[in-house]
């Protein structure tokens, strides 16, 4: 169907792949912290179906869309504007939070206007969704990524169903010509098969020639008493408390977990999150600050990574951050941007838009991480509005390897 449109040049017409995904991703956002707030879990589709008093043939196709990677090979079977106003009926009956159900419909509007103005209709919308997508290639590492997640959890004795990494840059108060880093790392439902110790979180950093950067950390709140030096975020993590240990690196510093109880008895969640202050310069320092980014190391074998990036609107950087995924198997532990493309690893999943300020932040696997990146913004007194945010989500991610998040550094231009 041809619609005849006079302003295919304006931000209207919604001829680009990312103007659509971003809809897309406010319309799946909203409607993962509308049932949230329901009091359902959208990763559970039997337990929302049940909690919502609806049909698993509703709520599955709703919940799909909800849980994928590749958000355009999920959107076609729930594109009726009928079946999400039955979800946010039933979200409302449930005492769902009035704002959030009013952003929500506003978001289903906007989709039902750029699938008009787009495609004329939702059959044309979705054949359109399908050039878009991604799915073979991303469906099929997926597949064999899972058999090595259940192999590896057998040979290590442990596994996760969740873990993130979030890293926020912000100029730094006293000279803006350099880069704040706080960082919030945690495991959700991290469990072991034996008694085991393992090791939960690296922290350290490199200059663009592989050499460690030295600096460490600060928590952005109280230390727990008996924790030490990990900066824990307490009112995030199980109880009682994941016991850790500190062991100085090389590299800087590991928290082990200790050994302890297994399977379900000894299920724990751990969150912890500090602030590097001027931590690199926002410009570029040939051979030293060429690029600026952020490494998350997947050592566990985990059911779902997810990687958000959240950068102030003052910093010289433009657009979503490049990825890559580096083997960690044969290769030393380092960053080196001009010599690792031997380590590359296949990666066909998407660094996607989160725009600005929080919204866009909702995680079907973990229901508190929109609460917990509102609580660290206020903590370290930053406006969420001020910053853009970046995601990148792998289900089954091989192990062990580091996801890299990265710009190349401007230079600074002279006044």
């Amino acid at each position: 169907m041809i619609i005849e449109n006079q302003n295919l040049g304006s931000e209207e017409s919604y001829g680009s792949p990312d103007a659509i995904l971003d809809v897309l991703h406010q319309v799946r956002s909203s409607l993962i912290n509308l049932i949230i707030s329901a009091g359902a879990d959208p990763s559970k589709t039997r337990e929302t179906a049940r909690h919502l008093d609806l049909s698993n043939n509703l709520v599955w196709p709703v919940s799909r869309f909800l849980n994928a990677d590749d958000i355009t090979t999920a959107s076609g079977e729930v594109l009726d504007r009928l079946k999400f106003e039955k979800i946010c009926q039933a979200c409302e009956e449930k005492g769902s939070d009035p704002q959030l159900l009013q952003q929500t419909r506003q978001a289903i509007a906007k989709l039902n206007d750029v699938i008009t103005l787009s495609a004329g209709d939702r059959q044309s919308f979705s054949l359109m969704l399908t050039g878009l997508g991604h799915e073979d290639v991303t469906q099929r590492q997926e597949d064999t990524r899972k058999m090595a997640f259940l192999s590896n959890s057998s040979l290590w004795g442990v596994q996760c169903r969740h873990s993130f990494k979030t890293v926020i840059f912000t100029p730094n108060a006293d000279d803006p010509d350099y880069v704040d880093a706080i960082r919030i790392f945690g495991v959700v439902d991290f469990r072991r098969l034996r008694p085991v110790a393992w090791p939960l979180y690296r922290m350290h950093g490199y200059y663009d020639d592989g050499s460690v950067r030295p600096g460490s950390g600060i928590p952005i709140e109280s230390p727990v008493e008996g924790a030490g030096p990990i900066p824990l975020l307490k009112d995030f993590c199980s109880d009682p408390l994941p016991a850790l240990r500190s062991v100085d690196r090389d590299f800087g510093q590991q928290f082990d977990l200790k050994e302890g109880l297994i399977g379900n008895a000894g299920l724990l969640t751990c969150v912890i999150a500090d602030r590097l202050v001027k931590w690199q310069s926002a410009y570029l320092i040939p051979e030293t600050n060429e690029y600026m980014g952020a490494l998350f190391d997947l050592v566990t074998p985990l059911e779902h990574m997810l990687f958000d990036v959240f950068v102030h609107q003052d910093l010289p950087y433009s657009g979503p951050p490049e990825s890559v995924l580096l083997d960690r198997l044969t290769a030393p532990r380092g960053y080196d941007p001009k010599n690792d493309a031997l380590l590359h690893l296949p990666l066909s999943n998407k660094v996607l838009s989160l725009g600005s300020g929080l919204m866009g932040n909702a995680s079907a696997q973990y229901p508190k991480y929109p609460h917990l990146i509102n609580y660290v913004f206020d903590k370290v007194g930053l406006v969420p509005d001020e910053f853009l945010g970046y995601r990148l989500s792998i289900r089954y991610p091989q192990i062990p390897t580091a996801a890299n998040l990265f710009w190349r550094s401007p230079e600074k231009r002279m006044e």
